[in-house]
């Protein structure tokens, strides 16, 4: 299986990122979106969610299988060509 985890300053790109990917057959990836508003949250939840941090501005992708998650990524086209 596969993780997304995307990393927001605006709470709602995430969403529409999220939505995006809804297009496309994807049954093995797990999607999780950290923002401002859920981070301290998620951070009780798991032990891994203080490793992704909220950017200033825009969007951050991981790519995550077997437990090991790629670089960011800044575009989401980029995310979509390796999925």
């Amino acid at each position: 299986s596969k993780e997304l985890i995307i990393t927001e300053e605006n709470t709602n790109d995430g969403f529409k990122t999220a939505v995006a990917l809804c297009d496309k057959y994807l049954p093995e990836l797990t999607t999780i979106i950290l923002n401002k508003q859920n981070h301290e949250l998620m951070d009780t939840l798991t032990s891994y969610s203080k490793d992704y941090p909220i950017p200033e501005n825009g969007e951050y992708y991981y790519l995550c299988e077997n437990y090991n998650c790629n670089l960011p990524e800044g575009s989401l086209n980029t995310i979509m060509e390796k999925l």
